[in-house]
């Protein structure tokens, strides 16, 4: 049987990279961590997102909400970041 999780996640760019190395380390911690139910950050074909583990199915109304709720908390790290251009991606992976 062959078993994914998939993960709802914002790209890293490097302009974001950037802005998100100056966040407060505490902050960031608070958000983001491994064991987190807040944020992660996982690589995927070597790009680095900033999400969530949402299991293994993912239901059109339960979407848009996390994508709401991850919006909101990326926005809490990084508050001057033009947000209009890019998409959360959803991702299967074998974490």
């Amino acid at each position: 049987m062959f078993e994914v999780d998939l993960f709802l996640g914002f790209p890293i760019s490097d302009d974001f990279r950037s802005r998100l190395n100056g966040v407060n380390p505490h902050l960031f911690d608070r958000f983001v961590n491994e064991g987190s139910e807040y944020l992660r950050e996982v690589e995927h074909d070597g790009i680095k997102y900033l999400g969530k583990f949402v299991g293994g199915i993912l239901e059109t109304g339960r979407s848009d909400l996390l994508e709401t709720n991850i919006f909101s908390m990326i926005k809490r790290l990084v508050p001057d970041f033009s947000y209009d251009d890019t998409s959360l991606v959803l991702l299967a992976t074998n974490e």
